[in-house]
């Protein structure tokens, strides 16, 4: 096999800097000590091949010590960008992959995930998605008429705007999922959503309160709000999620 004949000729009258690149021509990065182990150069000449080897870019390193063919680095690049893209025609109304479903697809670790995203000039992993620099949402005449449609909702009453699934039935859930994924909407429960802008003035509001008085508990919040305490109690129970707040008994305090 053509395969065998050229790892054996390398093997065979290769040069140092070729036979460590072909040592970390595996499925994995290999460690100083697999690539020591495999060339049987001692610590001065596995050393100077790496070097080499580096200078010639056949090796890529990758962290903690380890290196990997160019070859095969830059493979795992295009299936990225493969990924990615087919990720984007399946889910046009969504910002990106999320990047562990990237990462469990590609079967890689973190860390190598990491590092081809930051050397690859055609993705961007913004929070915990991953998306082709050129992709952005964008919503059809219809889908525009019925965010409209939830908006009025939302402003005539942004303290008690409507449930998740009501604005489900008004716009889509992928058209919901989307206005989220952008910022303009913010889920805090399974059901519960508000405006973003609406909900950061919430959370001020009570952060205030807490400044002022040393604590609040629900019924306060609902009247501070001028809202209901179903929406009081998500509000609450969110923040205290989030550590913004900490609940002590019935109160809470600065978290």
């Amino acid at each position: 096999q053509p395969a065998v004949i050229t790892r054996l000729a390398t093997l065979y009258d290769g040069t140092p800097a070729e036979r460590v690149a072909q040592a970390s021509d595996t499925p994995r990065p290999q460690t100083l000590v697999q690539l020591q182990k495999t060339t049987a150069f001692d610590n001065a000449q596995l050393e100077q091949a790496l070097q080499t080897a580096l200078d010639e870019h056949k090796l890529v390193p990758v962290g903690d010590d380890q290196y990997w063919a160019v070859e095969r680095f830059t493979a795992l690049k295009t299936n990225l960008l493969t990924l990615v893209t087919a990720y984007h025609e399946s889910y046009p109304l969504r910002l990106g992959i999320p990047r562990e479903e990237l990462r469990r697809r590609l079967e890689t670790s973190h860390g190598l995930l990491n590092l081809t995203l930051s050397e690859h000039d055609q993705l961007i992993a913004q929070r915990d998605r991953v998306r082709h620099h050129t992709h952005t949402i964008q919503f059809s005449p219809q889908q525009q008429q019925a965010i409209a449609k939830l908006e009025v909702q939302i402003t005539a009453n942004p303290q008690q705007p409507p449930s998740y699934k009501e604005a489900v039935a008004m716009v889509g859930e992928d058209v919901l999922q989307a206005k989220i994924m952008l910022g303009d909407i913010v889920q805090i429960s399974s059901d519960v959503i508000f405006d973003t802008v609406d909900f950061d003035q919430m959370i001020q509001a009570i952060l205030q309160f807490i400044d002022d008085n040393g604590a609040v508990d629900v019924k306060i919040a609902r009247d501070l709000l001028g809202t209901s305490r179903k929406y009081a109690i998500a509000i609450l129970e969110y923040t205290d999620n989030q550590k913004i707040t900490r609940r002590i008994g019935d109160e809470r305090v600065r978290g």
